[in-house]
Formats: C-alpha cells, structure tokens, sequence
C-alpha cells in the first residue's frame, strides 16, 4: 500500500505498517474493529496524512505489538469472509 510493507491473501490486503503503527482491516462495526479500538493509543488507520481514515480500518500503535498478531489474523479472516 503506497509503498508500505504490507500483508494480503489472495489478493486482498488486511495489514499494513504505517511507521509505528499496523493498520488492521477488521471491518467497521464488528466485534475485532471494537477491541482493536479499546488497545491504549488506538485509532481509525489513516496512512496518508491530511486525509480522513479508512472506514474498515484501524491502526495498532507498536507499545501494543503483543496485539499485533491476535488482530492480523482476525482481520485475514475477515477479508477472506467478504470475497
């Protein structure tokens, strides 16, 4: 994604690491969008400064990387559910 490392799954990208954070895409709404909002610095993903979030996305600050995979995983599975 603009050059950021990211990670997919045929095709669909779900995680992206954005400096010292990791966009999720976790779909807005859903019980995973909601706890990865609750982790301490957490927030609606916006990689590109100046612009609004992604509606799906939310982004993991690094202080809680222990989180990182618990929620990658969750936001592969929820990408393979919407194909």
């Amino acid at each position: 994604m603009m050059g950021r490392p990211m990670l997919s799954v045929n095709g669909l990208m779900f995680a992206c690491l954005d400096g010292d954070v990791l966009g999720l895409r976790l779909g807005a709404g859903s019980d995973e969008f909601g706890r990865a909002l609750s982790v301490p610095g957490a927030d609606i993903f916006a990689p590109s400064r100046g612009r609004s979030g992604f509606r799906d996305w939310v982004a993991v600050p690094v202080d809680s990387a222990g989180e990182w995979e618990h929620f990658a995983v969750a936001a592969m599975e929820f990408v393979l559910r919407r194909k």
